[in-house]
């Protein structure tokens, strides 16, 4: 798992010869979309890049704040020296959205600066409110150069839910409902 700092273990690939890990740099990758429905491993692949990912840094240079209102894939990470927060509710989730945004707008009121990563954690996209999800387009938009970034996870990717899909660098989609909804999260069916 040793992987350098903000850099993520995405999986295996036994496609090649050696089997070889996917390793997801955020530097190149700033935000990461998984998509899929109820049992495709969704939250399994979510834990396994926040893990890798947490492994890979001090807590004085990545920084997360984490949403899930199931209240459990991510509890587990909520306890991590990184976690500024972790919102387990909609009032909650909102203000999570909120502080990561108006972090972002001080880096950007800063102009250039050598902040540590800002990373956001939704586990279920649907489970924002409408006036989070307006923020977090903007966090979208803007984060990459202010080393601001989005793992975000949903079981129905929607226009609304994501937005503009090209701000996803990675999109990572297991079984979907239909090609249709595959082809709004990958751009092909």
């Amino acid at each position: 798992m040793r992987v350098g700092a903000g850099r993520m273990v995405a999986g295996r690939n036994y496609s090649t010869s050696p089997a070889s890990d996917q390793v997801l740099d955020l530097a190149q990758r700033p935000h990461i979309l998984i998509a899929g429905t109820t049992g495709s491993g969704k939250s399994t692949v979510l834990r396994m890049l926040l893990s890798s990912l947490a492994f890979n840094a001090d807590p004085q240079t990545l920084r997360m704040v984490l949403i899930d209102r199931k209240n459990e894939d991510l509890v587990p990470f909520g306890r991590l020296p990184h976690v500024d927060m972790a919102a387990w509710t909609v009032g909650d989730a909102h203000k999570a959205v909120t502080a990561v945004h108006g972090e972002l707008e001080r880096r950007v009121q800063a102009g250039v600066g050598d902040w540590p990563r800002l990373v956001l954690v939704v586990d279920e996209l649907a489970q924002l409110a409408n006036d989070s999800l307006d923020l977090l387009s903007a966090v979208l938009a803007v984060g990459r150069s202010k080393r601001v970034h989005v793992l975000a996870a949903t079981q129905h990717p929607t226009v609304r839910l994501i937005g503009d899909k090209a701000n996803y660098a990675v999109r990572l989609v297991g079984q979907v409902a239909d090609a249709q909804t595959a082809a709004l999260a990958t751009g092909r069916k």
